[in-house]
């Protein structure tokens, strides 16, 4: 069976619903006519009626006349044998008038009138009182018979009228039935059609969002082929395409992040590898010494290269310290973080760092700094990625500067009325980095994400003489638990 193609546009759809509701329109409207057919007849049925009735009350008061005359006619002190009146002559003739124009609608009118007319006839033939006694008892019959007939009429007029009434009420509810059946048809089809749309937008607004929150969702069903339709599947494909897209940038920001990664440990290895390496030169040069003394080294020499030797083996234990406690693995859950003692040994680090010869680290540290309640790892990874970035600023046009790492702790309202909090503050003060630095200002930004989901901040301040701040707040002890 061939099927009819269904419009897969949303106009298209319009219009076929449109289209559906004047076909339906026009077939009720068909309908109703028909209906009315009937309702024509019985209005017709009854301007012939009241037509026929309006003729047999003429017809009635013709012969009614008529009688009353050829009476008159009768009782008259006149010969026996003397001519009709001309005033009987004429009520006589209207009265055959009257009766024969009801000839078309009765037949049976044709009896009475040629009764009348024998009647006349033999009273114009003898004009004795005994022939017009007998026009006389015809015309009253005739009279009797109009008016049984004008009530039959009568009757049957008022069956038609109530037929018309009862007909008219059935095509009035039939009417209005058609109207409330087309009316919810249609409304119930727009109420489907826009609630299904409505849902669809909907579907497609949360599905966007969820994109938009860079959520991978798997691909949207397409059950219609219409703008919508469309839509999903341009969606889709817009999906797909960022996913791959966000997919090979995440690859290249993990190669790049390794590259990083990789460089910063390859300096810091370098400057450790440095540092360790001094006291390594220093203590095989004093046991070449005691070796080639064969034991012929005075007391205060010997005393003089043992502490020598001491002071080396103690600034190896302080850079084996420091190493251990950066790569110490901190817990996974919020704790309670000593900002300050994370900060010395990244400092130190930092000025082990040959790169950043060119730069002065000044340490300002708030000795009465509260601990902060964060995640060690991301909070020293911050941090580290920030000092980096600040220091390779500072130095990139060999010029140098100053980086002044500074804490303290300030006030800030909690979210109870009332409350006062404290937060933990480090700022990194650099003198003599440019006004506009890229790098800093991508490290600022994607440190601002990781720092916002500990509950903290990181924003970039600029003073009215260029100097380029970056300061970092961190949930701390609330003053109620630290004045306890």
């Amino acid at each position: 069976m061939r099927r009819w193609p269904l419009p897969r546009t949303l106009r298209g759809k319009g219009v076929l619903a449109m289209a559906a509701a004047l076909v339906y329109a026009l077939g009720a409207a068909l309908y109703v006519t028909s209906l009315r057919g009937g309702l024509q007849a019985d209005v017709a049925t009854l301007d012939r009626l009241h037509w026929y009735e309006r003729m047999l009350a003429k017809a009635e008061v013709a012969v009614a006349g008529a009688s009353v005359e050829v009476q008159e006619a009768i009782l008259a002190p006149l010969p026996p044998d003397l001519a009709p009146t001309r005033a009987t002559v004429l009520a006589v003739d209207g009265a055959q008038r009257a009766v024969e124009g009801l000839v078309e609608h009765n037949a049976a009118a044709e009896r009475s009138l040629r009764a009348i007319g024998r009647a006349r006839g033999a009273f114009e033939a003898q004009p004795l009182r005994s022939t017009a006694s007998d026009l006389r008892d015809v015309l009253l019959r005739v009279q009797e018979e109009v008016a049984i007939e004008r009530d039959r009429a009568a009757l049957e007029r008022q069956a038609v009228t109530e037929h018309y009434q009862a007909r008219f009420g059935e095509v009035t509810r039939i009417s209005y039935l058609l109207l409330l059946i087309g009316a919810a048809a249609f409304g119930a089809l727009v109420v489907t059609f826009f609630t299904r749309m409505t849902r669809d937008i909907a579907r497609l607004q949360a599905w966007a969002s969820e994109i938009v929150r860079s959520e991978r969702q798997p691909p949207l069903a397409v059950d219609r082929d219409d703008e919508l339709g469309q839509l999903t599947r341009a969606l889709n494909t817009m999906a797909a395409d960022l996913d791959a897209r966000a997919r090979q940038l995440e690859l290249e920001q993990q190669r790049h992040a390794h590259q990083e990664k990789m460089a910063t440990l390859g300096a810091l290895a370098a400057s450790v590898a440095h540092e360790v390496n001094n006291p390594l030169m220093a203590i095989a040069g004093v046991a070449q010494d005691l070796a080639a003394s064969d034991g012929g080294l005075s007391a205060g020499d010997a005393e003089q290269r043992a502490h020598r030797l001491l002071g080396e083996v103690h600034r190896l234990a302080t850079v084996t310290r420091q190493i251990s406690h950066v790569a110490t693995p901190r817990a996974d859950n919020l704790t309670w973080l000593d900002v300050n003692g994370l900060l010395r040994p990244m400092l130190q680090f930092l000025r082990y760092d040959k790169r950043f010869r060119g730069a002065e680290f000044v340490l300002a540290l708030d000795p009465q700094l509260p601990a902060a309640r964060a995640l060690a790892d991301p909070v020293e990874l911050v941090l580290l990625r920030l000092l980096n970035e600040v220091s390779a600023a500072v130095v990139a046009d060999h010029v140098g500067g100053r980086i002044t790492l500074r804490t303290r702790h300030a006030e800030t309202a909690a979210a109870d009325a009332g409350a006062v909090a404290l937060a933990v503050v480090v700022e990194i003060v650099a003198e003599g980095m440019p006004p506009r630095a890229a790098a800093v200002e991508h490290a600022v930004e994607v440190c601002g994400s990781i720092v916002g989901s500990l509950g903290g901040r990181l924003t970039l301040q600029r003073d009215r003489h260029g100097l380029c701040s970056i300061v970092l707040r961190l949930p701390a002890e609330d003053a109620a638990s630290l004045a306890q």
